[in-house]
């Protein structure tokens, strides 16, 4: 099944492309876990996963068509 990617505020260099978006097949079940591992993204580097809008879990199963938002730890004062 296909799921979009979309890498933001400082990922999008693990993509190797301009786009932030990427779409990637994965099989039924998929973890969002396992897709951070396949996508080549240290764990430690995504601080926030939000899918289809809403936050998850990294043990959040994917589903078809679903759109990850991933960013990594922000800092500010």
């Amino acid at each position: 099944m296909d799921v979009r990617v979309k890498l933001n505020l400082g990922l999008e260099h693990y993509l190797n492309d301009k786009n932030r978006y990427k779409t990637v097949q994965v099989e039924d079940n998929t973890t969002i876990r396992k897709l951070i591992k396949r996508t080549g993204i240290p764990l430690e580097d995504v601080c926030i996963i939000m899918v289809n809008g809403k936050y998850q879990k990294e043990d959040y199963r994917l589903k078809p068509d679903d759109i990850v938002s991933l960013f990594p730890p922000i800092g500010g004062g």
